[in-house]
């Protein structure tokens, strides 16, 4: 069960930390909601998930695109640091699976090739989109374009390159991502049904707190989670 603090960061964690993740928040994309399973807290001098929940999941994707009137976009969101091999290099990386709207809904750019589309997402393409620092660590100066790295002994072929970000504001880096298809991360990669994170854009910042709170409604409601 998805416990109640862990529902929604900017209104379910302790009033302590609200502007503080707040402030996070606000810098990773304008008007962005971030659902966690799990609960936010500092370690490290960071903001980081923890606990190990695991019944967020797609159909809560699905659903609040549907369902919840002032949201522009959502895009599920499960990242992991794994080994990517490329030849005979390799490099720990943070591997992630999203859909097309994760370039919106976190202000990424591609700056050459292409995002994978929504027709790669549901078959589960082995396609990826990668970050700078991964072409810097794996590639050097060559176009990655093309090329096929593996992530568990799984090949990916790389679509796209983003533009570059440089660190966001807790020092971690933007760049250090290589993005496949969400159905590609959880079927091949992990071999998982559940997601840690979804990304929501409300429509207008008008509006946010408000979505924010029927986003919680919602998710209380389907996951059976009193107040």
């Amino acid at each position: 069960m998805i416990g109640i603090a862990a529902v929604i960061v900017m209104v379910a964690i302790g009033k302590g930390s609200h502007r503080e993740v707040m402030d996070v928040i606000a810098k990773m994309g304008e008007n962005l909601l971030t659902i966690n399973a799990g609960e936010m807290k500092r370690r490290g001098g960071r903001l980081r998930l923890t606990g190990n929940v695991t019944t967020l999941n797609l159909r809560d994707v699905v659903y609040l695109s549907q369902e919840i009137d002032g949201l522009a976009l959502v895009a599920p969101f499960e990242i992991k640091e794994m080994k990517v091999k490329y030849l005979q290099f390799l490099t720990s990386t943070n591997v992630a699976g999203s859909t097309p709207e994760f370039l919106m809904t976190r202000n990424y750019e591609i700056a050459s090739g292409e995002m994978f589309s929504e027709r790669d997402q549901k078959l589960g393409a082995k396609v990826a989109v990668i970050g700078k620092t991964v072409i810097k660590n794996i590639f050097g100066e060559d176009d990655p374009l093309g090329k096929t790295v593996r992530i568990n002994a799984i090949p990916f072929r790389i679509i796209g390159v983003f533009e570059a970000k440089g660190l966001d504001s807790d020092g971690i880096d933007q760049d250090d991502i290589l993005l496949i298809p969400i159905n590609s991360m959880l079927r091949r990669v992990l071999n998982q049904n559940y997601i840690s994170t979804i990304y929501a854009k409300a429509d207008s910042r008008k509006n946010i707190d408000q979505v924010a709170e029927k986003i919680k409604t919602v998710l209380r409601d389907r996951h059976k989670i009193s107040d």
